[in-house]
């Protein structure tokens, strides 16, 4: 019995147990974690980024500083890779909550303008 490529088959097994969908998802993220791993770990920000190139969307809502860590070497610790991580998800849900707060606002403005309205009709 040979023991050579015990530890490659018994990786094999363990995929083949794996339905379709998880086998593609592992060799998505395998081949993105060489292109994405800055200082060591892999970026969140850059991950997200690069999928909406995959799927043609221009619009860069993650601006941290790791994405422009690949033009500019320098050392980014853990901490500050997940602060700036962090940072993006709370930009994007602070997008979200200010166009919700714009829309109520002009509602307001609507309806107060629709009473002044109508008190100066009872009035006139």
């Amino acid at each position: 019995m040979k023991f050579e490529n015990k530890p490659k088959t018994l990786a094999k097994e363990k995929c083949k147990n794996l339905n379709r969908s998880e086998r593609l998802e592992i060799v998505f993220f395998r081949s993105l974690r060489k292109s994405f791993k800055v200082n060591g770990h892999l970026s969140l920000a850059a991950l997200v980024e690069s999928q909406w190139k995959a799927k043609g969307q221009k619009k860069n809502l993650f601006r941290p500083r790791e994405i422009h860590s690949f033009t500019q070497p320098q050392r980014i610790s853990k901490r500050q890779l997940s602060y700036d991580n962090h940072m993006a998800s709370l930009k994007l849900i602070r997008e979200q909550r200010m166009t919700n707060v714009r829309m109520l606002s002009k509602a307001r403005q609507i309806t107060n303008e629709n009473k002044t309205e109508a008190a100066i009709n009872l009035m006139g």
